[in-house]
């Protein structure tokens, strides 16, 4: 996983520099040789964390940030086939990994995202 802080200061000193030359404060220097065009690495960083942002189904190393009860907070949906139930944000403990009734995400999906992932159950 990508440092969030390096991938931003590197954006940001791409950003203040000479269009050809990398500052050597920067974090990426040694990978790219001082040279723009050789910033494949920031740009690499930099696309993984903006993927981390894209809601996705929890997994089980996601509960490796949970409190001390072992709860995360997550976007809940429940199986087409339980009517009436209404999907939104719950507590969830790892139990609701590979539930056939409900499934837990990181952020709320797009009806697009929910409708591109099968259920388990």
């Amino acid at each position: 996983m990508a440092d969030r802080e390096m991938v931003i200061k590197g954006l940001e000193l791409c950003l203040q520099g000479d269009i050809n030359f990398c500052k050597p404060s920067c974090p990426y220097f040694h990978q790219c040789g001082g040279f723009y065009e050789n910033n494949e690495a920031l740009l690499k960083d930099a696309l993984s964390l903006l993927k981390e942002q894209e809601p996705r189904l929890i997994k089980k190393d996601d509960f490796k940030k949970a409190d001390a009860w072992g709860m995360i907070p997550a976007w809940v949906e429940f199986n087409p086939a339980i009517e009436g139930a209404e999907p939104g944000w719950e507590i969830v403990g790892s139990g609701i990994l590979g539930s056939p009734f409900k499934r837990a995400w990181t952020k709320r999906p797009t009806d697009e995202q929910r409708k591109a992932v099968k259920w388990d159950g």
